[in-house]
């Protein structure tokens, strides 16, 4: 979007899928998604995707820390205006359901913040790319140790094609531009699985574990979820500011 290699159109096709289309939110008013990229086409300095919890924010500027917690989500942004200057904004994704079950629809509504300048903050809080990896690679060792203890074979068998599914590859091309770099990809990759495998972990009511153990287990998977955001918190970041 920054350097207009990608339309509008396509940015909001990776977002939105078969979403009703997605809307954005500020004092002003409501305007589709669509809307607002085409706007933003040629002034984006810099962006990120943020991935903050309750307990672990330091990726989130203070002004949107509340909003972005509740949602574990935000997109950054800091746009140039049309005297050269910049601002900087926050949205935050706010999803609701409609529909009977078995046919549900989601409405997503971005709520935008004007924050404080946020890339120094961001870049302390998620790293570098090399780091990452290094990171994903402890993560993924952490991971596995952590599905051994829990003796996966021993797993419901409603359980047993979403460990299938972890075994490979995350697909997560639909998400991403086709020309982002192959470093970028793999390590988004990676932390999409590292996710998936610490949200199956938790589907274990860890009956069979001792209190010292459940509770070792819970940190083990806070630990690897933290690596796994901070992860894609450092793939996602395109910033002037980052180090050649």
């Amino acid at each position: 979007m920054g350097s207009g290699a990608h339309s509008a159109e396509e940015a909001v096709a990776s977002v939105q899928h078969i979403d009703e289309p997605h809307i954005i939110d500020d004092a002003s008013g409501s305007i589709p998604l669509v809307t607002f990229l085409r706007a933003c086409v040629g002034r984006v300095v810099a962006s990120a995707a943020a991935f903050p919890i309750p307990g672990d924010i330091a990726s989130a500027p203070y002004l949107a820390t509340y909003d972005g917690v509740e949602a574990e989500e935000l997109v950054l942004l800091r746009l140039r205006a049309q005297d050269n200057s910049t601002y900087s904004i926050a949205l935050v994704p706010q999803i609701s359901e409609f529909g009977p079950a078995g046919d549900r629809g989601y409405i997503t509504r971005w709520h935008r913040i004007d924050i404080e300048p946020w890339e120094l903050q961001f870049l302390a809080s998620a790293g570098s790319l090399p780091e990452a990896q290094r990171a994903l690679r402890i993560g993924l060792a952490k991971a596995t140790e952590a599905l051994v203890d829990l003796d996966v074979a021993r797993w419901h068998d409603d359980h047993a094609d979403l460990i299938d599914l972890l075994r490979d590859s995350v697909n997560v091309e639909d998400f991403l531009p086709p020309d982002v770099s192959t470093r970028v990809y793999s390590i988004i990759e990676s932390a999409a699985r590292l996710r998936a495998i610490v949200d199956l972990a938790r589907f274990t009511d860890g009956a069979a574990l001792g209190a010292a153990q459940a509770s070792a287990r819970l940190r083990l998977l806070r630990d690897v979820d933290s690596i796994a955001r901070r992860a894609m918190e450092a793939a996602t970041l395109l910033s002037p500011l980052l180090p050649d």
